[in-house]
Parts: structure tokens; C-alpha cells; sequence
């Protein structure tokens, strides 16, 4: 157990606001069961992917009101009640940036292409990220998907490079 606080501190929102940046920075991976779209989860997650952290985000239910979807898009990985990603989506080893079969345009997520610039060691153009899944979608949606990903850097050259910016800073501030 560790903590900044005295053990007899009553519980606050300003206490567990200063909680979180602990927590977010010692995992590893973090899962999310539940997120508004403001408040301590959602910046703890924001931060985290800047972090390049691995963020499992539940699937929520058809007509449930919150703001998983939204993460999920910022690069939270899917998964279900129990924590599992979806079927058939085929896992690579660790380091493992070979082709891949072919994956149709509507099946090429965020996900996998996050994962792919975290195990890549250099950028990527939308180009090459489209060749290496072997899919059919227009590199110009690949990058619309890229836009506003918090910890994507995209270079100024023609053709745009995208990688992950992992030197971002920390949870506690830019380092």
C-alpha cells in the first residue's frame, strides 16, 4: 500500500484527485469499467495514453450513458464485462511489426493501429500502416483517425510520419 496522505485523512474529491496521478503512473495497464466525459477518470486515461499506457476501456451496452466510446476512440482498447478484447483479433508477439493478414477497411481500429506505432521503431505514414495490416482503407481516413489522438506525434514532412510520443511527459507534469 502507498499513499501521500496521512492514514486517518478523510475521504475528498481533492484528495482523490492527487490519488490518481499515483495510480495512473505505477500501472502498467489500467482498465476502465466506467468514464464520464470529464473528472478524474477521463484525465487519468488522457494522461495515461500520452504516457503510452495500455488502457482497457469496457464496451458499453447499447444505450448506456457514458463516455467509454469516447476513450476507446482516444485509444483505449475494448474489452467486455470481463476484461477480454474481442474475438478475432489476432495477437502478435511482443515486437512483432511482420504483415499481417489482410484486414478490410471497416475492421482496421484505432487499436491496432496504436499498437502497431508502439511496436514500431520508427514513424509510419498512413501508407505504410495501411500496407502493413493489408488493408483496403484510404490512407486519408487513417490519418482523420490519427487527428486528435493525444499521444500521436505527426511529423511536418510529405508524407506525414506518425509515431508515439512517449517522452510527452508524466502524470505529475512535463518532464
Amino acid at each position: 500500500m502507498l499513499s501521500v496522505f496521512p492514514p486517518n485523512a478523510p475521504w475528498s474529491t481533492g484528495l482523490a484527485m492527487g490519488r490518481n496521478p499515483i495510480i495512473y503512473g505505477l500501472a502498467k495497464e489500467i482498465y476502465v469499467a466506467q468514464s464520464s466525459e470529464k473528472g478524474g477518470t477521463w484525465e487519468g486515461v488522457r494522461k495515461g495514453l500520452k504516457m503510452g499506457r495500455k488502457i482497457y476501456v469496457r464496451k458499453p451496452e447499447a444505450g448506456e450513458q457514458n463516455a467509454n466510446n469516447e476513450l476507446i476512440s482516444l485509444g483505449g482498447i475494448p474489452v467486455d464485462f470481463n476484461g477480454r478484447e474481442p474475438e478475432g483479433i489476432e495477437k502478435k508477439a511482443e515486437g512483432d511489426i511482420g504483415e499481417n493478414t489482410t484486414t478490410p477497411a471497416e475492421e482496421l481500429s484505432l487499436s491496432d493501429i496504436i499498437d502497431l506505432l508502439n511496436r514500431s521503431d520508427h514513424p509510419l505514414t498512413a501508407k505504410e500502416i495501411s500496407q502493413h495490416f493489408k488493408s483496403e482503407m484510404d490512407t486519408k481516413k487513417i490519418s482523420q483517425k490519427l487527428k486528435n489522438i493525444p499521444n500521436i506525434s505527426k511529423t511536418k514532412t510529405r508524407p506525414a510520419k506518425y509515431s508515439i510520443n512517449k517522452s510527452e511527459g508524466t502524470l505529475f507534469g512535463e518532464s
